[in-house]
């Protein structure tokens, strides 16, 4: 009995465990995108293992940075309207709405003898 209770108390910490570290990756300390109250990410692109090109927008000015496992370097500070942003909006429609659009346009370009994308 007392080795089920360790079990069971050992596989809830992993479990614990594992999504800190799931919401610690995925936020501010981890690999994607992040924002803050003054700062946002608004790109990241990996050139090499350690290194990277980041757009960081702070306030109205947008810096291109270069990072290294040893350096951290400005390439070139960038006026916010200089730099494409790109508005990522989730639809508000049910996905099987939006798929029965895109499978009807289909069929009629295939109608119309046109070849499908």
């Amino acid at each position: 009995m007392v080795e089920v209770i360790g079990f069971f108390i050992v596989f809830v910490a992993v479990i614990v465990l594992a999504r800190f570290c799931v919401k610690w990756l995925s936020g501010s300390g981890g690999f994607g995108a992040s924002s803050g109250k003054n700062m946002t990410v608004l790109e990241r692109t990996a050139i090499d293992r350690g290194k990277c090109l980041v757009l960081v927008k702070t306030g109205d000015k947008v810096y291109f940075l270069g990072f290294t496992e040893q350096n951290v370097t400005v390439i070139d500070t960038l006026d916010q309207r200089a730099v494409q942003t790109e508005e990522r909006s989730l639809s508000k429609e049910p996905f099987d709405a939006v798929l029965r659009k895109l499978l009807k346009v289909g069929v009629k370009e295939n109608k119309d003898g046109k070849e499908k994308a």
